[in-house]
């Protein structure tokens, strides 16, 4: 290979220092530098005899900028380090490129620790090549003006480096494809997160939380006045003052009220608010057709029997409310039920509620009573995994019934009266049902699973089902019940 000509005019050159154990490595790059335009001078061809510090020396000192190719052998050899650190004393401009992983000592790394470097070792010659020539000690006077840069060399680097590139292109796209596959994985999660938190009610739970407004009971000073005088009457009653102002500090304690007839309208309801320690409320014969008027307060057990209510819509006034009991009410709609989020017991006896999904938020409902449902409208009922009690009247369960439950091992009690049932398929999963109560209910069918439930004691059931269950039951320790005519009147 012949031998790059150097520089020897009087024009801004650059100085390249280096060991002559790693001189092919950097004659490549003296070459490019070449090809580029670059007046260059490195000590290759000095003649036996010639004064070498002398020579060294002079061109140093007249160089614009120095590359220094720093390896191992670079830092043993005396000269090159004596080339470091006379540029430096003279303030010559350095870029030094590491050839591979170097150990340098104390002084050598305190003198050139804060210059500009490449780790050519770590790079594909396209990416040293572009980085080194971007460098900013590169001055365009180095360049010598009667050449352009050269570009031929260039672009046989680039066919050569074809390969390189290629695997660079692979690993690009082995990354674009795996982090569209980890935001893929992420969006799928929170879709099954999603899924799961609103079939189970725990994202509906958690949205109502943050709507939900804590409950303040009303100033003690605060003058009451009712106009209700069955309110007044009981809230006179409570406190023993037949005449006179009454004020809400009068009425603490008051923890039962029971009201009926026409006088509870909707105002009455709203006067309510004066008794900040209501727990239970009943209201009987109520003209009201909703709880639109109660105030936020903290009733924990509400009755309603023969109400004019069509629809529950107020109800979620009450946050704390524990126990709902809605009896021969001309009911369609739950109204904002699913608001009462420490519900545990609710029974709708009569009415005309056929879509319970409202109370998907209610995951701590464990004991409820309904009549007149199919096994269909009852499935929201039946996937709460809380469920422990439930009494179904004048129901279709004809289907999969014993199969709808989420949890049937939660379940301990079972009342089923004048229910259409066409199977009992799973029932042996219910392992801790322990009362079970069987009225005009699947006379027809094989209640055989029954001997293989561990927690069973006892069976409750109409006398068409007697003999049938007493044989259902030989291998069982559940004590047997038979209901008689006057025990179905009754």
């Amino acid at each position: 290979m012949e031998k790059l000509p150097v520089y020897e005019g009087q024009q801004p050159y650059l100085f390249i220092s280096y060991a002559h154990a790693n001189a092919p490595a950097v004659m490549q790059a003296a070459e490019e530098l070449a090809a580029q335009g670059y007046r260059i001078w490195y000590d290759e061809g000095i003649e036996v005899g010639s004064e070498w510090p002398e020579y060294i020396a002079s061109h140093l000192a007249s160089s614009s900028l120095m590359i220094a190719f720093l390896s191992n052998a670079y830092m043993r050899s005396d000269n090159c380090r004596r080339e470091m650190h006379f540029a430096l004393t003279r303030k010559i401009p350095v870029i030094n490129v590491f050839l591979e992983e170097t150990a340098m000592t104390p002084g050598m790394e305190m003198q050139i620790g804060n210059l500009f470097a490449l780790m050519k070792y770590r790079m594909d010659d396209g990416e040293f090549y572009d980085k080194l020539l971007a460098a900013p000690q590169l001055d365009p006077s180095l360049r010598g003006t009667e050449a352009a840069p050269k570009r031929r060399r260039r672009r046989k680097k680039a066919v050569v480096d074809l390969g390189v590139e290629a695997r660079r292109k692979k690993r690009r796209k082995i990354r674009r494809f795996v982090a569209a596959g980890l935001v893929l994985a992420l969006l799928i999660a929170a879709l099954v997160l999603g899924l799961v938190g609103w079939s189970t009610g725990l994202l509906p739970r958690l949205m109502l939380r943050r709507e939900q407004t804590e409950h303040a009971p009303p100033d003690g000073t605060e003058r009451a006045v009712f106009s209700c005088p069955a309110l007044e009457e009981a809230a006179r009653s409570h406190c023993g003052l037949a005449e006179g102002e009454l004020h809400v500090s009068d009425l603490t304690a008051l923890t039962e009220l029971s009201l009926s007839g026409g006088e509870i309208t909707q105002q009455a309801l709203a006067e309510l608010r004066y008794f900040p320690d209501l727990r239970s409320l009943t209201l009987e014969d109520a003209p009201v057709a909703d709880l639109s008027a109660l105030p936020v307060c903290a009733v924990e057990t509400l009755t309603l029997r023969r109400c004019a209510l069509t629809s529950l819509s107020g109800v979620g006034a009450l946050p704390y409310l524990r126990e709902l009991c809605v009896e021969d009410c001309p009911l369609r709609d739950l109204g904002d039920l699913g608001s009462c989020l420490e519900l545990r017991r609710l029974a709708v006896r009569g009415g005309f509620v056929r879509n319970y999904a409202s109370l998907r938020a209610l995951i701590r409902l464990t004991e409820v009573e309904l009549s007149g449902l199919t096994l269909q409208q009852l499935k929201p009922i039946l996937r709460k995994s809380a469920l422990s009690d439930l009494t179904l009247r004048d129901c279709d369960l004809r289907g999969r019934f014993f199969r709808s439950f989420d949890r049937e091992s939660a379940l301990i009690r079972l009342s089923l009266t004048d229910c259409k049932l066409s199977s009992t398929r799973n029932l042996d999963d219910f392992r801790s049902l322990a009362e079970l109560t069987l009225i005009r209910s699947g006379q027809d069918l094989d209640f055989s699973a029954l001997s293989s439930l561990p927690r069973l004691r006892s069976v409750r059931v109409s006398g068409d089902m007697a003999e049938t269950m007493r044989r259902s039951l030989v291998d069982s320790e559940a004590v047997l019940e038979i209901e008689t005519e006057t025990d179905a009147g009754a």
